[in-house]
């Protein structure tokens, strides 16, 4: 790893020109403020395909990569969210109605939980090389029977259907559930992962680029 750039603390987008065609890298920051450093952020993981430079904005999620459940897009419940519920229930990360926790996941800092059927969270992401993708998602339940979810690509089910179950063996102790052939075309897009059903918890989902 090496330091690549300081930027003003408003900024909101950032440009490599070191990289090369074809090539993927990792990028985190950390603030800096009279000496003093915040913890570093996640790693963010960007694929230039065929371009010689890879420009993101900073609320916009790459693809591949991963993507932090709780860094879903800022705005108003309807647009950005639905939660059925007022108020964050668990009073971490942010003040909407999305019920965020401290998560005892061994990765990750915060999970979405306390989960009705019908919620669901909008995030816009980038999808940097188009293929087929795997997606794996990070979830938990204390609730034992089958829980299902899915997502859209601006306003397109790409995925139906992922069902899964946890046996319940409790609220933080998470598992793995991944699909494959998850075609994609690169560009920019409106993902929307919808709940639909409730009582379990998800830190992440992830986007591995299939070879």
């Amino acid at each position: 790893w090496r330091l690549l750039k300081l930027v003003n603390a408003n900024a909101t987008t950032f440009s490599d020109a070191t990289v090369q065609k074809n090539k993927t890298y990792g990028y985190y920051v950390a603030a800096v403020n009279s000496g003093k450093k915040s913890r570093w952020s996640n790693i963010v993981t960007v694929s230039t395909g065929s371009t010689n430079a890879a420009q993101l904005s900073a609320d916009t999620h790459p693809i591949p990569g991963r993507i932090e459940a709780e860094d879903y897009r800022e705005g108003k419940e309807g647009e950005a969210y639905h939660d059925t519920t007022r108020g964050n229930t668990g009073g971490a990360y942010r003040s909407d109605d999305v019920d965020i926790q401290k998560t005892g996941d061994t990765d990750g800092d915060y999970n979405v939980g306390w989960i009705a059927a019908g919620e669901w969270l909008s995030y816009d992401v980038q999808v940097m090389n188009s293929g087929s993708y795997t997606i794996i998602f990070r979830v938990a339940s204390a609730q034992k029977g089958t829980k299902r979810l899915h997502l859209e690509l601006n306003g397109e089910d790409i995925t139906g259907p992922v069902s899964f179950s946890t046996g319940g063996r409790g609220w933080q102790r998470y598992q793995d559930v991944e699909i494959s052939g998850v075609q994609l075309e690169s560009g920019r897009y409106r993902l929307k992962l919808v709940m639909d059903t409730s009582a379990f918890n998800i830190n992440y989902l992830r986007f591995v680029r299939e070879e």
